[in-house]
């Protein structure tokens, strides 16, 4: 390899892009109980991770330096940081991406793909946004306050492939019927 290219930008972008490609492939086969993966939805889930959700998560990881230590005002501090920032804005940007971008893979067109975002966005997104800060709310309460600052990549990536294999089953499902079943509908 050549030296100097495997900056940590490259390492960050390639870990997030295989977290969601790994959450995403194990809701895909485990969950939906698909007989093979669908790897124009896994390309388009793992750039969004690597894309978008990546540097944002890497920012959040240097409120340290704004708030050092462990005790409680900091920790919270980082914590509420975190939450304002991550929960409010990267659940409904994942809905947006993965069903606008696919739909226009698909061949479904522009209008297809602002209706069913707008659609998922009203749908899905005020509850993504709150489960987001279910469940992140006290990862980051345990990383900020009990994980060593090198291994706190380590420890959010475990809880990362869960939640964003979450994110991907919510993100395609799609109306059948009076309900939802998962698989973004394909332009013949």
């Amino acid at each position: 390899m050549m030296r100097g290219y495997w900056t940590p930008h490259a390492a960050n972008f390639a870990t997030g892009t295989f977290i969601m490609l790994v959450g995403d492939a194990a809701v895909q086969l485990t969950v939906e109980q698909k007989a093979s993966l669908d790897g124009l939805r896994l390309g388009v889930c793992s750039a969004f991770n690597g894309l978008v959700n990546v540097p944002i998560a890497s920012l959040m990881l240097s409120l340290d330096r704004i708030w050092p230590g462990r005790k409680m005002l900091p920790m919270l501090s980082k914590v509420a940081a975190n939450q304002i920032i991550t929960s409010t804005t990267l659940p409904p940007s994942f809905l947006a991406w993965t069903i606008s971008i696919e739909n226009i893979l698909h061949g479904n067109g522009l209008s297809t793909a602002r209706a069913e975002t707008v659609d998922a966005l009203r749908r899905d997104g005020p509850r993504m946004c709150s489960q987001s800060m279910l469940v992140w709310t006290p990862a980051n309460v345990v990383a900020f306050a009990s994980v060593p600052q090198h291994l706190r990549v380590a420890f959010l990536s475990c809880v990362s492939v869960c939640w964003t294999g979450y994110l991907s089953f919510v993100a395609h499902r799609v109306k059948e019927k009076g309900g939802y079943t998962t698989g973004i509908t394909r332009s013949n």
